[in-house]
């Protein structure tokens, strides 16, 4: 388990190429504006509510919510940030490795 500044996330299954976390977001959690180059995600909220912005440049993001038992993919290279506007239970899967990239 790693803690963040947002709550914490844990791994839960991780092999080549793939990695699924347990994200548990704080109440006005938000993660970091990030992009991950090689690496698609799917957000899935298993509890809670997020606003999530994504976009192709990080300073032209779009919003929308997430609700239980909803989920959005986030394509490589996509612009991305999560805000938990309540307690929120988020499943994070990764389909590929890749690099990083946080602003």
């Amino acid at each position: 388990m790693k803690m963040q500044p947002w709550g914490y996330e844990d791994l839960i299954r991780e092999s080549k190429g793939s990695a699924l976390y347990l994200l548990e977001m704080k109440e006005r959690g938000r993660t970091a504006l990030q992009r991950h180059s090689n690496m698609d995600r799917f957000i899935r909220v298993a509890q809670g509510l997020l606003y999530v912005e994504m976009g192709e440049e990080p300073d032209r993001l779009v919003g929308g919510w997430l609700s239980d038992g909803e989920q959005i993919e986030i394509p490589s290279g996509g612009w991305h940030c999560l805000t938990a506007i309540r307690d929120s239970t988020v499943y994070d899967f990764a389909s590929s490795d890749g690099d990083n990239e946080t602003k």
